[in-house]
């Protein structure tokens, strides 16, 4: 949650404007020193990480879009619209299924979960390939990449918050950790179920299976 309070003036001042402090409020403002609040240098970076970390759990908690109301949706439409938002900034990312499928669902979340499937396609795989299908009551959506898979005895556990497959996968390149736990989250909320499975060829395969009776 952001909050604006450090863009706001005092009342009759202007942005931008120069209001100096009271005598002895620099020294108060000044960044103290690791050795100054008792932390050692090198746990510094560790700290940081640890807030972020909280930071990001209070977010997830927090996740409006549980709350979401349900709606008419069409998860093709829905889903190609992700793959065009990607194919039009040059990434490797292509739709097949059929045009129109109605579900009911909450739209804002069900985008989060598969814009996080495919950006992870992308950014790990160098590409998405996502595949609807509907049968028997049931719509599977496969996110498919060509990059490498997810050992079997680890497919479990990179659902759980802030678990990393590899130490790559850190703030600046993947994230906290808590986009798979979103994303199963989403999709069991809807009656669904994810699974992390190998794709045929090589690569990595992302099932989801919703409830979608006609």
């Amino acid at each position: 949650m952001h909050s604006d309070a450090w863009n706001r003036a005092p009342s009759g001042v202007s942005r931008g404007s120069h209001v100096a402090p009271p005598s002895g409020v620099y020294s108060a403002l000044a960044p103290a020193s690791p050795a100054a609040i008792g932390r050692p240098p090198h746990l510094i970076p560790r700290m940081d990480e640890m807030q972020s970390m909280l930071e990001s759990t209070l977010a997830f908690a927090r996740d409006e879009s549980v709350q979401e109301p349900r709606s008419r949706v069409d998860l093709a439409a829905l889903l190609q619209s992700l793959c065009s938002d990607h194919a039009d900034v040059g990434q490797n990312v292509k739709y097949q299924g059929p045009d129109r499928v109605p579900f009911d669902g909450r739209p804002v979340a069900l985008r989060r979960a598969f814009g996080n499937l495919i950006e992870n396609a992308v950014r790990y795989g160098g590409e998405a390939l996502v595949t609807l299908g509907s049968k028997d009551g049931n719509c599977t959506v496969l996110v498919e990449d060509r990059g490498p898979s997810i050992p079997s005895s680890m497919r479990e556990r990179v659902f759980a918050p802030f678990f990393r497959l590899e130490s790559s996968r850190n703030r600046e390149t993947g994230g906290m950790g808590l986009g798979l736990a979103v994303v199963r989250s989403v999709v069991r909320g809807h009656g669904g179920d994810i699974a992390l499975l190998d794709r045929e060829g090589g690569g990595l395969s992302v099932r989801v299976t919703l409830p979608c009776p006609s």
